[in-house]
């Protein structure tokens, strides 16, 4: 295995990482609208 194929394959699994903690996010309720996000991003950044 050379190092980019080992690299696409991190890639892949750390999508697949972010894919599930979306769906679980989901799962648990733990959602906000674009607008709502926008607003904590907003106030973050201040």
């Amino acid at each position: 295995m050379n190092v980019n194929h080992y690299q696409n394959i991190m890639d892949a699994l750390n999508l697949l990482k972010i894919v599930s903690i979306g769906e679980n996010d989901i799962k648990n309720g733990e959602i906000f609208t674009e607008e709502e996000m926008v607003k904590k991003i907003e106030k973050i950044l201040g």
